[in-house]
């Protein structure tokens, strides 16, 4: 029995980014910006700069969360939201280099206000942000991802990290062909 619910609408995708994502990494952000007194020098940073720098930081972050959205669709036939979650593991476009690149595009869209808005505030947002997510992952979605998609999730896992990007793509089939032992394994073989 399928305990997921029906595959997404374009609604359901909408719904998702407007109550996750763009509260995250819009909503938060301008608030604290205009309503807090920043903590931090970065508004002493030239102005061409700090633009400059944001829209560095826009760009890929946009591009990252956008393909990720669209693959969560295609691929995964879920959205980014708990409630409707994908029923496929994604294992394409960055998810090959990296697990979390959603959230890494959230985070350079978070960046790229830092410098936009010269607010040393979201800087410090954002590493809160960081570290919730990083405890949600460790305690929450990664033992739910274990669960829902099992050994799958577990060779993808062994062999993609969540933050730090791979330098080449990880193929799942030539993982089968080429298990990686583990440390106490090398070590036997040491002995």
């Amino acid at each position: 029995m399928n305990h997921l619910p029906a595959s997404p609408s374009h609604w359901d995708h909408i719904k998702a980014i407007l109550q996750l994502p763009f509260i995250i990494a819009l909503v938060l952000p301008l608030l604290i910006s205009f309503f807090t007194q920043d903590l931090t020098p970065i508004h002493l940073l030239p102005r061409w700069f700090s633009v400059i720098i944001g829209l560095g930081f826009l760009l890929p972050g946009l591009i990252f969360f956008i393909k990720t959205v669209q693959l969560f669709d295609k691929i995964g036939k879920g959205t980014l939201a708990p409630w409707n979650p994908t029923r496929q593991l994604i294992i394409a476009g960055p998810y090959r280099y990296v697990r979390n690149p959603m959230i890494i595009g959230v985070v350079l869209i978070l960046l790229a206000q830092v410098f936009l808005l010269q607010s040393g505030n979201i800087l410090l947002f954002t590493g809160v942000f960081v570290l919730f997510k990083t405890l949600y992952f460790i305690f929450d979605e990664e033992p739910t991802m274990r669960k829902r998609y099992g050994e799958e999730y577990l060779a993808y896992s062994r062999y993609v990290r969540r933050w730090i990007p791979r330098r080449k793509a990880w193929n799942p089939a030539k993982a089968k062909s080429h298990h990686r032992p583990t440390y106490i394994h090398s070590i036997t073989h040491l002995n």
